[in-house]
């Protein structure tokens, strides 16, 4: 049975005297001797598995010194973490990881192998369930694998975070900590349970930076700061003790003593009355000492909706006092973001921030709305840039005005985008127009992903997200990596792209395939038992290749359910692999897929159907967008259909630096294919279905080929005005227009001579385009002319 105990502790809470002590605690604050144990028990840290060691920042940590590790680096801590040496035991640090991208990185293990002792991030599912999240968590043994899901990954790269675990032999459980952004006291610690933890034992040293102490698996990448071993158990209230304080030292007491009593719930006011107040009780904890405070500053993305109204300039020792703050929420609802930093004589922590981001609840109204009038792209397929494009939005509320206080571009690509315009104002019902410009800026990437957000007084919701992905349809012939089509009969393990990156044999010679001059889809072929497998000298990890293209011609010589693939370079993480898979059970189709990084990949897919079937299989791993998509042709010699498609959301950690064909991974037959490949192919771009239709149907020749021209952007055709209606206090034009196209909208008050003034620009809407002119001046007028033209720049 595996139980989630959730549960919130907020900081101030009194302690009990501790028993036990701290074993080692590494503050890395000492540049002269950074290794050093301060906790007094000898357990310096020793050189790691790593080819360098970790970096050394002086300056670099939560305070003072931390290590930085970049992925393959780790230091070895000379303690015997396992279950029959410290029955009991509790495990922490501060990290502050530099990567968001989803992964098996981990900060502190002895792991051989069997869930032992280990805490960090990681995405895989626990024994019985799927679609775990990216997510700090720690081993608990080799029943339950995972402490519960229900604690957050991290949000930002500047974070530091507190994750601590304790490990109790006696009651087989593990308790979690986890406090994303340490840097803030008087919010509560996450702490998630798990119980039925059974631990067998490990390595008798430990690693701090990595998953183990003999190699670098599952390396941390980022900072640690102040790792502490304690060989007993911490409360909860000791953790936030910990947490507050910046320290594992239990026994220190500062004076004067910042203590942040508490942070009253904000997480659901209501949105009327306002403005609201937030009052939070502080004391000086010292025992000798005036504690000293200065004016409280207020930061976050929503800083100028509160105030600090008020505090205490001192506070006596043992005194307490009150900081009050005022949210103005300014009729939006939804979440706010404000940090509170008070600067105090603390004679540990000087500075003090607390988290103020609340939730403002929506009354039920729905008025007003702002909504993306399309579900269309933003931007179709396009091959060149700058690209301007279009979208409309619409106060879908009957009586309220949607009032737009801002726009701006988040997401990993937030730089290749600018918002040209928007409106600041939509009445009822009234639709407006937002343009926006990707341009690649000479980036050779296929793949480009951000989003508009929007801030307003919707009903619902202050935020509207409005995604912009962008595909450019790259040449694809410059990045073919590897070809091999099996056709020399002499050299059947050519690559043929021109990249000279041959097939190997396995070293045992015992496990190539049997080679077919004539046996493939066209020419060559190799027939694989099961048992077989070459291996393709390319790496294509996730770090060398972000963008990359798998596929093949195979047939089946096995319709039953089971295992088997095409190519993969797996090394236990569900990496890169393409092939045919029936999981998860019970209810998985046996199908064509590839795997997502956490689990066996898309379901909506086909399986094989007949031994004479050569079908075409091909799959795009996009890190970028995070997707993973599967095209599947049955049988490939009938090309009037399209390509069947699925797609999933990815996780990819890094595999083998070699990929098989034949089997899951370069080494090992497992999984091994039955049936007959032709026509591997590997590019370093992510192919477009139509180009991958095009493959499908020319086969060889196509994969050889030059690309075909692209089709030059088309002349924009001059405008048409369709029509004209004046309501005396405006003006509307209607005219036909192109894809693409920026209009310009001209007057002049008299033709003998003209004076044309552009008064307005719009983008096309489609296959035509409006412009409302509402100048009281022009409208004003006894005569005026308009025109609309295309200017030079299109």
């Amino acid at each position: 049975m595996r139980t989630l105990l959730l549960s919130l502790f907020a900081a101030g809470l009194s302690l009990a005297p501790a028993n036990g002590q701290l074993v080692g605690f590494y503050p890395f604050d000492d540049a002269g001797n950074p290794l050093q144990d301060a906790s007094g028990s000898g357990n310096d840290l020793t050189a790691g598995a790593g080819a360098t060691d970790p970096v050394y920042h002086p300056e670099g940590g939560l305070s003072g010194g931390a290590y930085f590790y970049n992925g393959a680096q780790n230091w070895v801590v000379p303690i015997d973490i396992n279950p029959g040496t410290l029955s009991q035991l509790t495990v922490g640090a501060w990290v502050r990881t530099t990567s968001l991208t989803s992964g098996l990185r981990k900060v502190i293990g002895h792991d051989d192998g069997g869930w032992d002792r280990t805490i960090g991030l990681d995405n895989r599912n626990p024994p019985g369930e799927t679609g775990s999240p990216f997510r700090y968590m720690s081993f608990a043994g080799s029943t339950t694998h995972y402490t519960p899901n229900d604690v957050p990954g991290p949000v930002s790269t500047n974070d530091w975070t507190l994750l601590v675990a304790a490990y109790d032999e006696f009651s087989s459980t593990v308790t979690l900590y986890v406090d994303i952004n340490a840097n803030t006291v008087g919010d509560e610690v996450i702490v998630a349970t798990a119980v039925d933890a059974f631990f067998s034992p490990g390595h008798e040293t430990a690693a701090l930076g990595n998953l183990r102490p003999d190699n670098v698996s599952e390396g941390w990448i980022g900072y640690i700061d102040n790792a502490f071993f304690f060989d007993r158990i911490l409360t909860a209230e000791e953790v936030t003790r910990i947490r507050n304080q910046g320290t594992p030292d239990l026994s220190f007491v500062a004076d004067p003593n910042f203590s942040a009593v508490s942070v009253p719930d904000l997480a659901a006011l209501p949105k009327s009355p306002t403005p609201h107040t937030i009052t939070l009780p502080i004391r000086n904890d010292g025992a000798g000492q005036t504690l000293n405070i200065q004016a409280p500053a207020i930061s976050g993305a929503d800083a100028s909706f509160y105030q600090a109204t008020s505090f205490p300039a001192q506070l006596a020792p043992g005194a307490s006092g009150t900081i009050t703050v005022v949210l103005d929420p300014q009729g939006q609802v939804g979440r706010f973001e404000g940090l509170l930093t008070v600067l105090s004589d603390d004679s540990v922590q000087p500075r003090t921030t607390l988290d103020l981001a609340a939730t403002i609840v929506p009354d039920g109204s729905g008025d007003p709305q702002l909504v993306r009038v399309s579900s269309e792209p933003v931007f179709g397929p396009f091959i060149t840039s700058p690209r301007t494009a279009t979208f409309d939005i619409r106060n879908e509320g009957a009586t309220g005005t949607l009032t737009i206080t801002g726009a701006s571009l988040v997401g990993p690509d937030a730089a290749h985008y600018t918002i040209d315009a928007f409106p600041d104002a939509l009445a009822p019902g009234a639709t407006g127009q937002v343009r926006v410009t990707f341009n690649a800026q000479g980036s050779t990437r296929g793949s480009f992903t951000a989003s508009i957000r929007f801030i307003s007084n919707d009903a619902a919701s202050r935020v509207t997200l409005v995604n912009l992905p962008v595909t450019l349809a790259r040449p694809i012939r410059p990045a073919l990596i590897g070809f091999y089509p099996f056709d020399d009969a002499a050299d059947p393990l050519k690559d043929e792209s021109g990249g000279l990156r041959h097939l190997v044999e396995t070293a045992d010679g015992f496990s190539t395939p049997s080679h077919d001059p004539q046996g493939g889809v066209e020419g060559g072929a190799f027939f694989f038992d099961g048992s077989t497998r070459l291996i393709a000298p390319i790496d294509i990890n996730p770090s060398v290749l972000p963008e990359l293209t798998l596929g093949a011609w195979v047939r089946a010589d096995n319709l039953d359910s089971g295992l088997r693939k095409i190519m993969g370079h797996d090394n236990g993480g569900w990496d890169r692999v393409v092939g045919l898979d029936n999981r998860p059970a019970p209810d998985a189709p046996f199908r064509y897929t590839a795997f997502t990084g956490n689990s066996p990949g898309p379901l909506d897919l086909p399986g094989p159907e007949s031994f004479e079937d050569w079908t075409f299989v091909a799959a795009t791993f996009n890190q970028v967008l995070n997707e993973v998509v599967v095209y599947v042709d049955i049988d490939s010699s009938t090309t009037s259909d399209a390509l069947v498609s699925d797609r999933a959301t990815t996780t990819h950690g890094p595999g083998f630096t070699t990929f098989s064909i034949g089997s899951i991974n370069p080494n090992s037959p497992a999984e091994g294919w039955v049936g007959s490949i032709d026509n591997v192919f590997v590019y370093g771009a992510i192919l477009s279905p139509e180009q991958l239709t095009r493959l499908r149907d020319g086969r060889r020749a196509a994969i050889l080929a030059n690309d075909p021209d692209p089709d030059p952007d088309p002349e924009p055709t001059a405008p048409t005005i369709e029509s004209v209606s004046h309501s005396g206090t405006s003006l509307t034009i209607v005219w036909t227009s192109g894809a693409g196209v920026s209009y310009s909208i001209q007057y002049t008050e008299s033709l003998t001579p003209a004076a044309w003034t552009t008064i307005g620009t719009r983008m096309s809407e489609g296959a035509t385009t409006t412009y409302q002119d509402t100048d009281a001046a022009r409208m004003g007028r006894a005569a005026g002319y308009y025109r609309v033209v295309i200017p030079a720049a299109n």
